[in-house]
């Protein structure tokens, strides 16, 4: 099994809690899956953390076994404090309740933010009622002063897996979010394939720093980028460097950074391969 970059957890939470505090950087941690810490300034957002072994007890004895390849960096009630958490959409690796229930009894005043479209189907899995989640659109933004007096802002962008789904009310059931932090802009995709309007957003917003998938499609599971379509998506957005994820969590479900290494090396699109744990530090403007 791989190990994070920190190999305890110890040297982890030490390193988050004197980077946190910088309010002259923006620091980034690669959680695994799709899971980003965001610190800067005493302010710190976690997107999309699965920190617990729920998938691999669920699907031991089935045909499509969820074995971990990448050992868990941090047990979820040690990551504190959090003041925001934002979930991209319903699937287990990123709305998991045996990660996300310890995170809140730690961190009881953070903000959960969720697509709209599924606010009834995640109370229901994390035992709250809707009124303790902030539903999150295609398009929404939620604008707060963070800990040291500076302006975050967290934007809402669709999502989709292979075609865009959307409810009866028009909410997608997937988003990215885009957040503004520190001068910075980082994207975190979540689950995603390009396609034109999410082209158009992203470009739009022109990313310091963007988290997208790589494990692409034909593992039985819903589709995502693959390698090349990453890097290709980073060059026609605009994106100014591209961190790979999803792709080293489960055996059954996984991608090749070096593949996606060449493809972004040919296009002349800047990237950077984050070991689990490893930290990436932007210099705020």
């Amino acid at each position: 099994m791989l190990k994070p970059t920190h190999q305890t957890e110890p040297a982890f939470l030490d390193e988050f809690q004197q980077l946190r505090t910088d309010s002259d950087a923006v620091h980034l941690w690669r959680l695994g899956q799709g899971g980003v810490l965001i610190a800067h300034g005493g302010t710190a957002l976690v997107v999309d953390p699965y920190l617990s072994d729920s998938l691999t007890e669920k699907y031991a004895e089935t045909d499509k076994p969820h074995i971990r390849i990448t050992a868990r960096l941090v047990a979820p009630e040690k990551l504190a404090p959090i003041d925001v958490l934002l979930s991209t959409h319903n699937h287990t690796d990123h709305c998991d309740a045996a990660t996300i229930n310890p995170i809140i009894d730690e961190n009881p005043e953070i903000a959960l933010l969720v697509p709209r479209a599924n606010i009834v189907q995640v109370g229901e899995r994390l035992a709250l009622p809707p009124e303790h989640l902030t539903p999150m659109s295609d398009g929404d933004v939620i604008r707060f002063f963070g800990r040291d007096k500076s302006e975050v802002a967290v934007h809402a962008v669709a999502a989709a897996h292979e075609e865009r789904e959307r409810n009866e009310y028009d909410d997608d059931l997937y988003l990215g979010y885009i957040i503004e932090i520190g001068g910075r802009k980082i994207y975190c995709a979540g689950d995603t394939v390009a396609f034109p309007a999410l082209v158009q957003a992203v470009t739009t917003f022109a990313p310091d720093v963007a988290f997208l998938p790589i494990n692409g499609r034909g593992a039985g599971v819903a589709g995502n980028m693959s390698e090349q379509e990453a890097a290709q998506f980073a060059k026609e957005t605009g994106i100014r460097c591209v961190v790979p994820c999803h792709y080293d969590m489960f055996e059954f479900n996984v991608g090749d950074t070096q593949e996606f290494a060449e493809e972004c090396q040919k296009l002349g699109v800047n990237y950077r391969v984050l070991d689990v744990g490893e930290v990436m530090t932007l210099a705020s403007t």
